[in-house]
């Protein structure tokens, strides 16, 4: 017998955001296991990649507001990116990504940005934290749940990304 596979939803729709906020939840699970638990300024170090850092911002009962980002030394100070606000929902298991802070500085990139709908702009930046999800685990970071030990934290080198 062939089983047909039917797609639950499109990609660009409002059901299909809906998804990738499942996806989202499902990877962000997978890097901070006990995340209902987590609080304050937290670090997490894999292999040669950058400290990475999470931030509980603000706490309820069913939703959390978390920073995540790598933070860059600069000549004049540290610099995040990228520089993600997320929201959990934890009643409906999703995160979603709110903003990213630092959004295309180029000129033609902002003005395709401005001439999208809002969901187009939701999906955009949903897509590529569920990509940066995805390679944070790849690349083995895991949040214990272990307070961040100082706030003078290590900023990495952006020159080890700038090989391309």
């Amino acid at each position: 017998m062939l089983i047909r596979r039917h797609r639950a939803c499109c990609p660009g729709s409002f059901s299909g955001l809906m998804a990738l906020y499942e996806e989202n939840w499902r990877l962000l699970q997978a890097l901070a296991p006990t995340l209902p638990g987590l609080q304050g300024k937290l670090s997490s170090h894999a292999g040669e990649d950058c400290e990475l850092h999470l931030d509980v911002l603000e706490s309820t009962r069913y939703t959390r507001s978390l920073r995540l980002t790598y933070l860059f030394a600069v000549d004049n100070g540290v610099e995040a990116d990228p520089d993600f606000l997320l929201r959990v929902y934890s009643d409906a298991r999703q995160v979603e990504a709110v903003s990213c802070i630092n959004e295309p500085r180029h000129a033609v990139l902002q003005q395709m940005i401005m001439e999208n709908n809002e969901l187009d702009r939701r999906w955009r930046r949903n897509i590529i934290l569920n990509k940066w999800l995805g390679y944070l685990l790849d690349t083995g970071h895991l949040f214990t749940g272990l307070p961040h030990g100082s706030e003078a934290s290590e900023a990495c080198d952006r020159s080890r990304f700038d090989r391309c």
